[in-house]
């Protein structure tokens, strides 16, 4: 199979240049442009129908994520599991992002739960 794509090169405000590929399927210009998972065509993540991978999660998933990505931006997490605040991070900081985090963290084992409970037929 044989596809042509073609590539727009547009100029950027601060100097350098921009590319752009022309989807083969709607003829839009688009930064990626993907092969379908069978091989038989290409196109852009609009004509493919491609998600992002948080758009494929459900709520408790999304809200742990979330919560996985406080934690890390919080502090350095050692062996034991443990969360250590930065150096530099004052302390009023560390203590609002781990309970933003603990209050994801929470939101997202309820949710489990539910999913769980549904699941098995008891609710």
């Amino acid at each position: 199979m044989h596809v042509s794509v073609p590539i727009r090169r547009t100029p950027c405000r601060y100097g350098g240049e921009r590319h752009y590929w022309g989807c083969p399927n709607c003829g839009r210009w688009c930064e990626v442009v993907a092969m379908a998972s069978h091989g038989r065509y290409w196109g852009c993540r609009r004509c493919l129908r491609l998600r992002h991978m948080s758009q494929g999660l459900a709520a408790a998933d999304r809200a742990q994520r979330r919560a996985e990505q406080l934690y890390a931006r919080a502090g350095a997490e050692d062996e034991a599991g443990l969360i250590h605040k930065h150096k530099w991070m004052r302390w009023r900081t560390f203590n609002r992002l781990m309970d933003r985090a603990d209050a994801l963290s929470h939101h997202a084992d309820g949710a489990f739960v539910l999913r769980a409970l549904k699941i098995l037929g008891m609710r």
